[in-house]
């Protein structure tokens, strides 16, 4: 439990000093972040049998070329056809050896979609804007997924009676994954009103408060699913963790599986919606 604790500062510490400094700091720990998370989802479906073709591998390399190379209004669309590029190359890899091998192909194509895809919303954010807005939208993504996931936790040993996935997380209970929600909303209304406070600005600067509890109740729900997809994997692959690169927490799947899917909430909220 130390070892948790004191990894847990360490990365709350590296986060939001990557959050502040913003720009290409921000960015570059989003892109080493996509390529270790590339990697554990590999290794993981390797180990299940099915010898994937580790293309998306590149897509970090790629993101970057074209955040490089691209003005900001065209990284979407360059992404997404990069993305489906590298999902024709192993795709066209695997069938021009002429064997069957569906599961080869499966295997190959959703590291691209998770995290790949979740991963380009993400570097997507960090254009969304400096100072308090910037730091407003990834305070939201990082702690309202965490806090869903630690309320969850708290409430179902305390309540929970009610299956939620027994295949795919004994553990998780419905009772757990009400309580996760509800504490996904209280924090993404009250979150906003520190981080004001923080800058020293206005009242106005915000959205409405029940903005934020919709978004609160969407990223929640995500963050769960996101949740369930990676014990989905790992269960699957019949491991325990991705990684072990942070001691006493796992890998960087294992600590970003839920924030990965709450990407979503906030890239429709903060990103298309203003």
């Amino acid at each position: 439990m130390k070892t948790r604790v004191i990894t847990g500062i360490v990365l709350i510490a590296l986060v939001s000093a990557a959050i502040m400094l913003g720009g290409w700091w921000l960015r570059g720990v989003v892109l080493l972040l996509m390529l270790l998370s590339m990697h554990e989802m590999y290794a993981a479906l390797r180990r299940k049998g099915t010898r994937p073709l580790p293309v998306g591998m590149g897509l970090a390399p790629l993101l970057l070329l074209c955040a490089l190379l691209l003005p900001q209004g065209e990284l979407m669309e360059a992404a997404v056809a990069g993305t489906a590029f590298l999902a024709a190359v192993g795709v066209g890899a695997i069938v021009l050896r002429g064997a069957v091998d569906g599961p080869r192909m499966q295997a190959t194509l959703l590291p691209l979609i998770y995290p790949g895809v979740f991963y380009i919303l993400m570097f997507d954010l960090t254009y969304a804007g400096e100072g308090m807005p910037r730091t407003l939208l990834f305070v939201l993504l990082f702690l309202v997924p965490s806090m869903n996931d630690c309320f969850a936790l708290f409430t179902g040993m305390a309540c929970g009676r009610h299956k939620l996935s027994a295949q795919i997380s004994p553990k998780k209970t419905v009772e757990g994954s009400v309580g996760g929600l509800a504490a996904a909303v209280a924090f993404a209304v009250g979150l906003p009103f520190l981080v004001r406070a923080l800058y020293g600005a206005d009242a106005a600067a915000l959205a409405p408060a029940w903005y934020y509890a919709l978004f609160g109740l969407l990223a929640g729900a995500l963050s769960q699913i996101g949740d369930l997809a990676a014990s989905l994997v790992k269960r699957d692959c019949g491991i325990k963790d991705f990684g072990k690169i942070f001691p006493g927490h796992g890998g960087v799947m294992d600590r970003l599986d839920g924030i990965l899917f709450a990407t979503l909430a906030c890239h429709v909220f903060f990103r298309m919606m203003g």
